[in-house]
């Protein structure tokens, strides 16, 4: 619990960039899904 406390910035970015990234993937996908469907 202390380790998460003392870091939340480092944990928030890395989620938030998993996050930006998984979504960013997603949509890419589904572009390329609905251009060559």
């Amino acid at each position: 619990m202390s380790k998460i406390v003392t870091q939340p910035t480092g944990e928030d970015n890395v989620k938030r960039l998993k996050i930006i990234l998984l979504s960013f993937g997603i949509a890419f996908s589904l572009f390329f899904t609905k251009i060559f469907a």
